[in-house]
Formats: structure tokens, C-alpha cells, sequence
């Protein structure tokens, strides 16, 4: 019989790809009605992968070696909502 942490497994990448795909979907809407306006979506999802990874490298002897793998991913995802929460200030005023 399957426990709950097999399941938890199971479930946390497609949970994670179906947040990505909202982010993505709600950011391209927002580009479309506000071209002027920028973000720091790129660095956010640099520096969340970089946080993502020394998370999940600290706990691979608790959770084994999928804990760096859901720490890149959810680091990464981490990093998009906080860089798209950040705007750039508007340099041409």
C-alpha cells in the first residue's frame, strides 16, 4: 500500500507546472495592457533557483535526492512571483 508521502511526490511537480502556467498566463495578460511598465522576472527566477538549490542541497540526507529537485523547481517558481511583484521604475519620466 502507498503512503501519503508517495502521493505527495507524485503530486508536487504537476502542482507545480500548473502554477507556472497561471503565472505565465496572468503575466502575458498584464504585459498586453501595460507595455511600458518592466519587471524582474529574470532575476527573480535566477536568484530563487540559486536560494531553491542551497535549500534543497541542505535537505537531500532528510528527504533524499528529489529534495533538490522540488527545491530548484519551487525556488524557481518562488523567484517569478517575487520578481513579478517588483516593477521597474519608469526611467523616461
Amino acid at each position: 500500500m502507498y503512503s501519503i508521502s508517495d502521493f505527495i511526490c507524485a503530486a508536487l511537480p504537476w502542482i507545480a507546472i500548473g502554477v507556472a502556467i497561471a503565472l505565465v498566463a496572468a503575466n502575458f495578460k498584464k504585459k498586453k495592457e501595460d507595455e511600458n511598465k518592466g519587471d524582474h522576472v529574470s532575476i527573480g527566477m535566477c536568484l530563487g533557483m540559486c536560494f531553491g538549490i542551497a535549500i534543497g542541497s541542505s535537505l537531500t540526507e532528510a528527504f533524499g535526492d528529489s529534495a533538490l529537485t522540488y527545491g530548484i523547481c519551487f525556488g524557481m517558481l518562488a523567484g517569478v512571483v517575487a520578481g513579478l511583484l517588483i516593477n521597474k521604475k519608469n526611467i523616461n519620466k
